[in-house]
């Protein structure tokens, strides 16, 4: 089965895809930085893509049984940041 993450290179993105990998799922993700995705995740498809400026192509998604998105927005960062808790 494939799986799309999206944040796979973050704390909780490694873990998840690790586990998914041993569980035998085809893993591709959605990153800035591809090569270091690849090197951080081995295993992995790796393509570019910047959540904050465009879609993902449909190529990546086709045949994806599940898509996973654990990628932060660098748009709402900032206002995130301000905010006390």
């Amino acid at each position: 089965m494939k799986v799309v993450i999206t944040g796979a290179t973050g704390f909780v993105g490694k873990v998840l895809t690790k586990k998914l990998q041993e569980r035998g799922y085809d893993v591709s993700v959605l990153t800035r930085n591809p090569t270091a995705a690849v090197n951080i995740l081995p295993g992995v498809e790796a393509y570019a893509w910047d959540s904050n400026s465009e879609l993902p192509s449909t190529n990546v998604l086709e045949g994806a049984e599940a898509i996973i998105n654990l990628a932060r927005s660098e748009e709402h960062t900032s206002e995130l940041q301000s905010r006390q808790y």
